[in-house]
């Protein structure tokens, strides 16, 4: 919490949900799963998400699986076959997001779902950065320590 210390406790996610950990599921399933929630998806996209390295691998493997496609720069697009998406001329409906959103903080390059002028005002290089906060460092902490103020536009 804020404002108060205390030594870290850590417990294994065993003893919270009462079992023991699945290791029969396969990478390639984590890697289809994310493209049923997110997909298109770059292979940096799917690293993005899931802070696992080297899935090029994992999407090359899968290909015959999946449908493919390229983006306005040339990255290589990978989705479910059956996944449904419109026609490229339809004009996408706006959506409110909030600053720490799935859809924003799953992508690497979020070009294909933020402008460049609203990136460039609000994203940090790892994610948003929410309108109420800022990070400064202090002197009376080490590091960083949020300050909170409103946004000037």
């Amino acid at each position: 919490m804020w404002g108060a210390s205390g030594q870290t406790v850590h417990a294994p996610l065993e003893s919270w949900v009462d079992a023991p950990l699945r290791t029969d599921q396969p990478i390639d399933q984590l890697v289809l799963r994310y493209l049923a929630a997110f997909g298109p998806a770059t292979v940096r996209d799917v690293q993005t998400w899931c802070g696992l390295t080297r899935l090029a691998e994992v999407l090359d493997r899968l290909r015959p699986r999946l449908a493919t496609f390229r983006d306005d720069n040339g990255a290589e697009l990978f989705d479910l076959p059956d996944a449904p998406r419109p026609d490229p001329q339809v004009c996408a409906p706006a959506r409110y997001l909030y600053d720490f959103d799935n859809l924003l903080l799953s992508h690497h390059d979020r070009f294909r779902v933020v402008t460049d002028g609203l990136r460039r005002q609000r994203f940090a290089p790892h994610g948003p950065a929410p309108a109420w906060c800022s990070w400064t460092a202090s002197p009376q902490r080490p590091g960083r320590s949020p300050q909170h103020r409103a946004l000037r536009s």
